[in-house]
C-alpha cells in the first residue's frame, strides 16, 4: 500500500465537484503569515479562474476528457510509488495516425504524343501523408480488366509502352504513407498521334501513281526530233491596268529548258495570293470565300490589311505533316513533343517533369528484374542480389515489387540496410496474397539526387554532393522533420510536423529582433538588479541605482504601444547604522523619461504622470522589513506628454524607494538592501 492509501475514485463521469470559496485572511495573523496567506489565496483564485486573466486558469482532467484530448481514468488510481509503464491511471488510447485517407484525384487528363501518352492530375494537397499515385491501364472502358503499370510521386506519368492505333484507358488513385488506397479517378483515354512518315509515304504513292504524273513523265514525241538548246514553255497570264499606267500581270508558267545538255524545268506562279482549295466543298467558284477548314495551304506575296487585321507576307498552312524540318527560329504558342534536345541552352520560368537530368541535379531510377522470393510478413527479411552492376539501395528507400505474372498485385518494402549485395527489408504493404516471387524491383525516389560540379552554386537553388540544400526561398507542404534516418524509416520521434507541432526544440544561439507573443511584438527587455546594498531611505524618494537604464531608440513605425514594467526593492528592519526602524509605509517608484531627440542624439524629458502610475506601497511593522513590488502597464505616447509635437523615439527608466514613517518612535530610515526590475516594450 502506498503512503497515499487505497482510496477509490469515481470514473463514471458524474457531476463536477463543487469547490468551497476561500474566506478572508484572518485580521489577527502576523504580517509574515498574512503575506503568505494572501499570496496563496491569489494563486488559488487565479488558477480557479476567480480573478485575473481567464487564460491563466488551470485545466481540469474533466475538461480534457470532455474535449477529447484525454481518455477517462482507470478504476484503479495512479500510484506514484509504483511508476510502471502500465501504471498511468488512464484508459488506453489509440495512436494518432500519421496520415489521412487519400482523396480522389482531380483534373485527370491524358495527352497523346507520337510515341508516348502522358497522364496528368492535380497534385493532392488536401490530405495529410500523401505518398504516391498508382496508375492503371486498360484497352477497354472496364477498370476490372485494367492492370497496374507504375506509380508517380509527382503529378504526371509518361507511358512509353504503347502501340499505334490502340485506344488506351487510364485510372489513377492516391496512396498515403501508411499504405491506404484512395478512390479511383477515370477513365481518360487517348490514342497515339499518327506517324508522319507513314502519311507521307502513302500520299507520295498516291501521287506518283496518278494519271497526271504518268502523262507528265511521258516524253513529247509528236514526230519531232530532239534538238539541243531548245526551250519549251507554257504560260497562262492575264493583265489589268495599274494606277501608274502600266500593267498588273498575273498567271503561271511551265518551262523545260535544255542548255548545254543539262535539262531543267520550272513552274512559277505570279500572284499576290496562291491557295489550294477543296474542290468538293468549294464548287461555287473562285469568287466565293472558302471555309478555313477547306483551305489548308495559302501563300501571300504582299502584305495587306483585311478587316483590320495585318496580314504579313508568308506561307499559311492549316495543318502540316512534316517528317523533318530545319528551322532557324521557331515561335510557337505550344510545343508537344516526345523528345526535346537543346544543344546549347534552354530557358524557362517553369518546368514540370517526372525526371530531370541536369548538371546540378539528377533524379535516380533503379530497376532490377532478377527473380527472387520475398517474404510477405511485416518482420525484417533479407535476400541476396546477383545483379551486375549491383544496384545502390539506401536505408529508408521504398521499393515497389511487381510480379511479372500479375502486375496488378504488388508489394512495397522499405530498405533497412544494404551491404555486400544483401538487402534487408521490411514489407510495408501488399495488394494481394500468395507466394511473392519472380518480382521486378523498381526504385524511384525523388529524395535521392546525384550531383556534379558540387563546388559551384548556380542560381537560387542547388544541392551539393553531401545532400545539403541551398535555397534563397522555399515553400513546403506536409513537412515532417525527423532527427535520424532510422526515425524516418520507422516514423518515430517527429521533431517538427506540418500541423504546427514542435517537440524537443533546442536553440543554442538565436538572434531575434522582434519576438511575437499572442499577436504582440515583444522587444528584448532592459533592466537592472543589485544586492547587498547599504542605502538609507527616508521620507523622500531615493535612487536605488546610480543612473538610468536606457532602452534603445525606436523607428517611428516601430514605436511600442506600451511598456510593461516590473520590479521590486528590498528593505531591512533597521537603518544602515543598525538602529531599529519604526513602523512605516515602504514605497517603490519608477522614474520614466521619454527620448524626444533625433536618431543618434537623445534628449530626455521626465513624464511625471506616467512615473506616478508606477508607485506601489507596502506597510512595515517596526523592526521588520520586506519587499515592495510594482508591476505596471504604461502607454507609450506618440508625442511628448506635455503636448508638444516632439516625437517619442526612446525611453529610460530608473527605480527609487521611500520609507514614510508614522509615529516618532525608533528610526525614520530603513536600509535599502536590494532591487531588481525589467522594462519590456510591446506592440501590435
Amino acid at each position: 500500500m502506498s503512503e497515499y492509501g487505497t482510496r477509490s475514485h469515481n470514473v463514471s463521469g458524474g457531476r463536477s465537484t463543487t469547490l468551497p470559496g476561500i474566506g478572508r485572511v484572518p485580521r489577527d495573523a502576523s504580517p509574515e503569515l498574512k503575506r503568505y496567506l494572501e499570496a496563496l489565496q491569489e494563486i488559488i483564485e487565479v488558477r480557479n479562474g476567480f480573478r485575473g486573466d481567464v487564460r491563466d486558469r488551470a485545466i481540469t482532467l474533466r475538461e480534457l476528457i470532455a474535449s477529447g484530448l484525454a481518455k477517462d481514468l482507470e478504476s484503479v488510481p495512479f500510484d506514484p510509488n509504483n511508476p510502471t509503464g502500465q501504471n498511468v491511471g488512464f484508459q488506453p488510447t489509440n495512436p494518432i495516425p500519421d496520415s489521412e485517407t487519400p482523396t480522389t484525384p482531380t483534373n485527370l487528363a491524358v495527352s497523346a504524343g507520337f510515341g508516348v501518352l502522358k497522364v496528368s492530375w492535380t497534385y493532392p494537397t488536401n490530405y495529410i501523408g500523401h505518398s504516391h499515385t498508382d496508375v492503371f491501364r486498360g484497352t477497354s472502358n472496364n477498370r476490372a480488366n485494367a492492370v497496374f503499370i507504375g506509380l508517380s510521386e509527382g503529378a504526371m506519368f509518361v507511358d512509353a509502352t504503347v502501340s499505334a492505333s490502340t485506344q488506351y484507358y487510364y485510372w489513377v488513385r492516391h496512396v498515403s504513407i501508411s499504405g491506404e488506397d484512395g478512390s479511383y479517378a477515370g477513365p481518360v483515354n487517348a490514342t497515339l498521334q499518327p506517324d508522319v512518315t507513314v502519311l507521307l509515304s502513302t500520299l507520295t504513292g498516291a501521287i506518283t501513281s496518278s494519271q497526271l504524273v504518268s502523262s507528265l513523265s511521258t516524253a513529247i514525241t509528236n514526230n519531232t526530233t530532239s534538238v539541243t538548246s531548245l526551250n519549251g514553255q507554257y504560260m497562262v497570264k492575264i493583265a489589268s491596268a495599274d494606277a501608274g499606267g502600266g500593267q498588273h500581270v498575273a498567271g503561271f508558267g511551265l518551262s523545260n529548258t535544255a542548255a548545254n545538255g543539262t535539262p531543267t524545268s520550272a513552274f512559277i506562279v505570279a500572284a499576290d495570293k496562291f491557295a489550294v482549295v477543296n474542290a468538293t466543298n468549294h464548287a461555287v467558284g473562285a469568287t466565293n470565300s472558302p471555309a478555313q477548314a477547306n483551305t489548308p495551304f495559302i501563300v501571300t506575296t504582299s502584305a495587306e490589311i483585311i478587316d483590320g487585321v495585318d496580314i504579313p507576307v508568308g506561307v499559311y498552312i492549316q495543318d502540316a505533316f512534316i517528317n523533318s524540318a530545319r528551322i532557324t527560329e521557331l515561335l510557337a504558342g505550344s510545343i508537344k513533343a516526345d523528345y526535346v534536345v537543346a544543344d546549347a541552352f534552354m530557358s524557362s520560368p517553369r518546368i514540370e517533369a517526372m525526371q530531370i537530368n541536369m548538371g546540378t541535379m539528377n533524379k535516380g531510377l533503379i530497376e532490377s528484374t532478377t527473380s527472387r522470393a520475398l517474404a510477405g510478413s511485416g518482420a525484417n527479411s533479407t535476400f541476396a542480389t546477383s545483379d551486375t552492376p549491383i544496384p545502390a539501395y539506401n536505408e529508408g528507400d521504398t521499393l515497389r515489387c511487381v510480379p511479372n505474372s500479375s502486375p496488378s498485385v504488388y508489394m512495397d518494402v522499405r530498405v533497412v540496410s544494404f551491404s555486400g549485395g544483401t538487402l534487408t527489408y521490411k514489407p510495408v504493404r501488399t495488394t494481394g496474397s500468395g507466394t511473392f516471387n519472380a518480382w521486378k524491383i523498381t526504385h524511384q525516389n525523388p529524395a535521392k539526387w546525384t550531383v556534379s560540379n558540387s563546388n559551384t552554386r548556380t542560381g537560387s537553388f542547388s544541392i551539393d554532393a553531401s545532400g545539403v540544400m541551398h535555397a534563397n526561398a522555399a515553400k513546403l507542404s506536409a513537412l515532417e522533420v525527423y532527427p535520424t534516418q532510422n526515425d524516418l524509416t520507422n516514423g518515430t520521434n517527429v521533431v517538427l510536423s506540418a500541423n504546427g507541432t514542435i517537440a524537443g526544440a533546442f536553440i543554442a544561439n538565436a538572434s531575434v529582433n522582434t519576438l511575437a507573443i499572442a499577436g504582440n511584438a515583444v522587444t528584448v527587455p532592459a533592466g537592472d538588479s543589485a544586492s547587498s546594498l547599504s542605502i538609507n531611505v527616508g521620507n523622500s524618494y531615493t535612487d536605488a541605482a546610480a543612473g538610468f537604464t536606457t532602452l534603445s531608440q525606436w523607428d517611428n513605425d516601430k514605436r511600442p504601444s506600451a511598456l510593461i514594467i516590473g520590479g521590486q526593492v528590498g528593505y531591512q528592519g533597521g537603518d544602515t547604522s543598525g538602529n531599529p526602524s519604526g513602523p512605516a509605509t515602504g514605497y517603490v517608484k519608477f522614474v520614466i523619461e521619454w527620448d524626444i531627440g533625433t536618431s543618434g542624439s537623445p534628449s530626455y524629458s521626465a513624464d511625471v504622470v506616467s512615473s506616478n502610475l508606477t508607485v506601489a506601497v507596502q506597510s512595515f511593522r517596526e523592526d521588520f522589513g520586506g519587499q515592495v513590488v510594482s508591476t505596471t502597464h504604461i502607454a507609450v505616447p506618440e508625442h511628448f506628454p506635455s503636448g508638444t509635437t516632439n516625437d517619442v523615439i526612446g525611453c529610460r527608466v530608473k527605480i527609487q524607494g521611500k520609507n514614510e514613517r508614522f509615529g516618532n518612535n525608533k528610526s525614520a530610515f530603513r536600509q535599502l538592501s536590494r532591487y531588481g526590475f525589467f522594462v519590456l516594450g510591446s506592440k501590435r
